[in-house]
Order: structure tokens, then sequence, then C-alpha cells
């Protein structure tokens, strides 16, 4: 990805261009509130693209910033979680 504003950025603060957010749930149905989003900072060497999370709990909210390669073990995973959940 060439350094720059990309094009799928929406929000830009402290350096982080961020993506529109894609809620993983839908509001009032769980106490906690996931959405998953872009994010890049751009670098002298060039941009350090990742996966963002924002998880909200009531009054609580935290927002964790991983990189491509942390963002694909978690992916790995969950995956690996989910299955297990279906098998019971």
């Amino acid at each position: 990805m060439a350094a720059g504003h990309p094009s799928w950025c929406v929000s830009h603060d402290n350096g982080i261009h961020r993506s529109r957010f894609w809620a993983t749930s839908q509001p009032g149905h769980h106490p906690v509130d996931v959405r998953a989003f872009l994010w890049q900072r751009d670098l002298p060497d060039g941009p350090l693209v990742g996966i963002g999370l924002d998880i909200r709990m009531s009054e609580e909210q935290c927002e964790c910033l991983l990189d491509l390669g942390q963002a694909r073990v978690l992916r790995y995973a969950l995956t690996r979680l989910l299955d297990h959940a279906k098998q019971g």
C-alpha cells in the first residue's frame, strides 16, 4: 500500500488512519459491543497497516491495534476456538 491517505480512510487522528467500523454485534443484544476497523500509521520507512478492535462494555472502552501478523494469528486462534465450540 502506498504511503499517504488510503482510499478506505474515513478518520485521521494522531497519525492513524481508520476505516469505517464493522460491527460484530447488534446494539442492545449483547453486553459487549465489538467493532473492527482497518488502521494505518504512516512511518518514514512506509505505512504500517493492521486491524483494530474497539471493545465497549457499559462505560469501559478498549481499543486494540494489531499489525497484520498479529491479526492473522488471532484469526487462526478464533477459527480453532469456534471449531471447538461447535463440537460441544
